[in-house]
């Protein structure tokens, strides 16, 4: 009898070993039409990073984490024995969650007990958390698998893209503030190029007034929706916004960056009256904000010029603001740069428009003639 229990024993083992699969297999086999991720983690650890598209179903929240850390501390076996307790505490509920997943993953199903679709299973490096959850649902007949050193073996995988492997080229969109740099990036993204939305990845557009470095995601998800753009494009050349190194909170990843500045560049641009008017529109955030701010700025602009801008903005007249703004303070960076300053930065094209419709055309032709 002994034997036969050991017999099983060693066959559950196995099973589990042929279930577990290296991260590099699992991005490369993943595909939403067929799987479903499940980030194990507690909550603060997933808002922190995570493989992008996966779901959070915490076997252990923060605080429950917290109370079987301090116990290790003092005791390990007894700190494993309370996980046991508090995981299968949670194993209901996390079972309701996969059934949910797969409703939504399914909506035509009928049969719940049927396996719809392959879940792959990851905690912060492929230990209790996430094989806790994973036998359950293996023995239940989920097709599952582990990923073998879970997230920590993501994150040396994303390390070592953007450190070790060849990016793809750069060709970078350089303009005064108002061109509309932005919105063509998402116009050549809608238009199946590989353009790759840095601003959008970061929450911020890369100005004083361009969104609260708070709401920013961390170092870490930043460069994995970044490295998930670049796979997805899966292109020779990429298509990005010519920004700093910085934009708000947010380092653009070294090698990425020395891409960008040797790679070809553009210069688009419209006249002055339009982008004032498109700068009104854009940043819509309250007086109070923009006031706040623009304090940053004071000692950069003409106090009577600066009075102007806020005594235009506190009026509600925006447009007059941002045109004061571009022509004393942001037209003097950008233009700079310009193709008419003689500077060393070459530019592959030029397009100058007379409006953002024009200037998308013009860019539209070009990259799909690239």
């Amino acid at each position: 009898m002994p034997f036969k229990h050991e017999f099983k024993y060693r066959t559950i083992s196995m099973i589990q070993i042929s279930k577990t699969k290296t991260i590099d297999t699992i991005l490369k086999e993943f595909s939403t039409s067929t799987h479903i991720l499940i980030d194990v983690r507690s909550e603060s650890e997933f808002a922190e990073d995570h493989i992008p598209g996966s779901v959070n179903l915490p076997v252990l929240n923060d605080k429950e984490r917290a109370e079987v850390g301090t116990e290790y501390k003092q005791n390990p076996f007894t700190a494993r024995q309370l996980g046991a307790k508090l995981i299968a505490g949670n194993l209901k509920n996390n079972l309701e969650r996969v059934e949910e997943l797969i409703l939504a993953f399914n909506k035509d199903c009928v049969e719940k007990h049927k396996p719809f679709c392959h879940f792959v299973v990851y905690c912060w490096r492929g230990g209790m958390r996430s094989r806790s959850l994973f036998t359950v649902m293996d023995l239940i007949g989920y097709k599952t698998s582990l990923i073998d050193g879970g997230y920590q073996a993501y994150r040396r995988f994303v390390n070592h893209y953007f450190h070790e492997e060849s990016l793809p080229e750069a060709i970078s969109i350089y303009g005064p503030s108002g061109s509309g740099k932005s919105e063509l990036i998402s116009i050549l993204q809608e238009s199946k190029l590989p353009a790759v939305h840095l601003e959008k990845y970061a929450n911020h557009k890369g100005s004083l007034l361009g969104g609260n470095p708070s709401n920013q995601p961390s170092q870490k998800l930043f460069e994995s929706y970044l490295y998930q753009a670049l796979q997805k494009n899966n292109s020779s050349y990429m298509i990005v916004e010519g920004e700093s190194k910085k934009i708000g909170g947010i380092l653009l990843p070294e090698k990425f960056y020395s891409k960008m500045m040797i790679g070809k560049k553009i210069w688009v641009e419209l006249p002055l009256e339009i982008r004032a008017e498109r700068l009104a529109k854009e940043y819509n955030n309250s007086n109070e904000f923009i006031l706040e701010k623009l304090q940053y700025l004071k000692r950069f602009i003409d106090g009577k010029v600066f009075l102007a801008i806020t005594t235009a903005i506190a009026a509600n007249d925006r447009y007059t603001a941002a045109l004061l703004l571009l022509k004393h303070h942001y037209d003097k960076h950008y233009l700079k740069d310009s193709p008419e300053t003689g500077t060393s930065r070459e530019y592959a094209m030029i397009f100058k428009a007379e409006s953002f419709k024009e200037l998308q055309k013009y860019a539209l032709d070009y990259f799909k003639s690239t």
